[in-house]
């Protein structure tokens, strides 16, 4: 499991599967998530959730783009 992977679910509490589909939604947005400061990266895990949550195609297309998930 990546840092990122960790961080995004202790910020979201969501699921281990969802965790890599919010950080490609995240990196669709930012091309690096290292500069973000930790309340930046926590707000946008958050929003990014309710989108994997609405849109789960597109979400899994979005990560699999990124080499996030299979």
């Amino acid at each position: 499991m990546s840092l990122y992977t960790k961080l995004i679910i202790e910020l979201t509490k969501c699921t281990p599967e969802e965790a890599p589909l919010v950080e490609g939604f995240m990196r669709a947005d930012y091309g690096t998530l290292d500069g973000l400061s930790r309340v930046v990266f926590s707000r946008e895990a958050k929003q990014d959730l309710k989108a994997v949550r609405k849109y789960p195609e597109l979400a899994r297309d979005n990560a699999k783009s990124y080499g996030l998930v299979k």
